[in-house]
């Protein structure tokens, strides 16, 4: 509390404050109820928002007092509950991990289905995006791909405009994962997972996977993104 008082005072007017299935992997409830706690005392109703509130209900049937493993969910819940709570609820990007290793409680389609689906408005017209610590400007939750050094933003806009973009952003922008993985497919031995993807980012990070091997697209990094998709021993 006295942190957030400390903060008003400098002119900061509200919090937001976060709660999730994997921020509570690592992060006991009881820490996002207490910070709910002060921020009300101190900022006032108007003064908290809290991003996917719903979640405290289900972190809470499950423990309050200790990190909540993303198992004990489908434990809980079952596989189709724990399903829906990702998916639909939370609104789980299949970007990263979360397709590999919760792609199985929802439903999954063929490359095939995606077909069509190009990615212009996450790579050129997101709401946000990410500067990493290496340096990467990553558009939207693409994460892996950097579409510029953020050190060198003017440059980036600038190529963007004249609609110049770095390999593979260009072929995401146009074709989409799909046409990505028909470039990886036929160029580069690349086989699609038989169970499928939950979505079009799910598969153009599974391809993405495969191409950061061939060195061929300097634009997919930072490399230890991709090494965290593999398993130990693997790649």
């Amino acid at each position: 509390m006295e942190r957030f008082r400390a903060l008003k005072e400098e002119g900061m007017n509200a919090v937001l404050i976060s709660c999730s299935p994997f921020q509570q992997e690592r992060i006991p409830l009881r820490r996002v109820l207490n910070a709910i706690e002060a921020g009300l005392s101190v900022f006032g109703r108007g003064g908290v928002m809290v991003y996917q509130g719903q979640c405290i209900r289900w972190v809470a049937e499950i423990s309050t007092d200790e990190p909540v493993p993303i198992e004990a969910y489908i434990e809980r819940y079952g596989s189709e509950g724990a399903g829906r709570l990702f998916w639909e609820e939370y609104g789980l990007i299949p970007g990263g991990r979360s397709g590999f290793t919760l792609g199985h409680l929802t439903r999954r389609h063929p490359p095939e289905a995606f077909m069509g689906l190009d990615c212009r408005r996450e790579l050129l017209y997101p709401n946000h995006s990410h500067f990493d610590l290496y340096g990467n400007h990553i558009s939207w939750f693409c994460g892996g791909l950097s579409v510029g050094r953020w050190s060198e933003l003017e440059k980036t806009i600038r190529e963007f405009e004249r609609g110049i973009y770095p390999s593979p952003v260009d072929i995401l922008v146009s074709e989409g994962p799909y046409g990505l993985y028909r470039l990886a497919a036929e160029k580069y031995g690349f086989k699609p997972s038989p169970e499928g993807y939950v979505g079009k980012c799910h598969l153009c990070t599974d391809v993405r996977r495969h191409l950061v091997k061939t060195g061929d697209f300097p634009a997919l990094r930072p490399k230890k993104f991709y090494e965290s998709l593999f398993p130990k021993g693997s790649g």
